[in-house]
């Protein structure tokens, strides 16, 4: 990975190269700062709470925001999200050094364009490097250290040309999902036809032993078959309709009951399963446990575990 050096943080005066905000925050947000006493900094906030006000204040959904510590964390969950081995990200040369960190360190593929003449912004090279592998394309507006800018109309033929590419590679997906699911749709039929010949009696054995494997096939092939239902349905409502919240969405075929387990962290990928407390005590004595059928808020369980702590 390559090694970060952080501009010097010792220098008086407007610092341009930093992007800082040459005015400052708000006189409200000051006034609320000097409101806050030593027990209140000292606490995580709670980020649903803040999302909430936020996307309300924007007119948004809270699934549509995501409050970040600082821009770093932003580039880098937008990385982990989108970026993958056989994916391209593309960053215009000189900008924010973590743009290039942190989309390498994901193992895709960094397409460095340099900047144009008195560094401003090639918009006609970036361009011409958009392609179907491109996921990721970083531009600070203005850009940091050299602060050009770049034009909404420049930005607009970006979007509408990585739409284009996305839009052909999305045509490719669709097809072939579409002969994945025919190809499972007629499993799925054999299954359910072998299922209900067994249960009719024609597909039956003479020997004892290998009919009771029969009859257990046949309860394997009930319960699979409406996982695999939804699943298919999930796939069709993703792929075709580009919907992700399909009703009784499944994660696993093999564990029905299995959910994401969302870390909201950086660097910390999703995980699949159920969520299971350990509450310590000293000398990592467990004092007590609890395994969620469905996560709870952050917030429910500092309560929980809190009130579990007195008790």
């Amino acid at each position: 990975m390559k090694e970060y050096h952080p501009p010097l943080g010792d220098r008086e005066g407007l610092r341009l190269d930093f992007n800082e905000n040459t005015q400052g925050c708000s006189p409200r947000v000051l006034e609320r700062l000097r409101g806050l006493n030593g027990e209140a900094l000292a606490k995580y906030p709670v980020r649903e709470k803040g999302e909430v006000v936020v996307a309300a204040h924007l007119g948004v959904s809270t699934d549509e925001l995501l409050l970040t510590n600082g821009t770093d964390e932003a580039i880098h969950l937008v990385c982990e999200t989108y970026l993958q081995p056989d994916h391209e990200a593309i960053i215009v040369v000189p900008t924010f050094a973590m743009f290039e960190i942190y989309a390498a360190a994901t193992g895709a593929r960094v397409i460095s364009i340099p900047a144009g003449q008195d560094f401003a912004f090639p918009t006609s090279s970036v361009l011409d490097a958009i392609n179907e592998r491109s996921r990721l394309i970083a531009v600070a507006n203005p850009n940091n250290p050299t602060g050009a800018f770049v034009p909404l109309s420049d930005l607009m033929d970006i979007a509408r040309a990585a739409r284009s590419k996305a839009k052909q590679s999305q045509e490719k997906l669709k097809g072939a999902y579409g002969q994945l699911l025919n190809s499972t749709s007629r499993v799925v039929g054999q299954a359910k036809r072998f299922a209900a010949e067994i249960g009719s009696g024609i597909k039956q054995s003479a020997d004892l032993t290998k009919q009771i494997v029969l009859d257990k096939l046949r309860g394997e092939l009930d319960a699979m078959v409406p996982l695999v239902r939804q699943v298919m349905k999930q796939a069709r409502a993703r792929i075709f309709r580009c919907d992700t919240r399909s009703e009784g969405k499944l994660m696993s075929l093999f564990e029905p009951t299995t959910e994401v387990i969302r870390k909201g962290k950086a660097g910390k990928p999703n995980e699949f399963g159920k969520m299971v407390k350990l509450q310590e005590a000293e000398n990592q004595i467990i004092t007590d446990y609890e395994v969620y059928d469905h996560r709870p808020s952050d917030s429910d369980l500092l309560m929980g575990a809190v009130e579990a702590h007195q008790a």
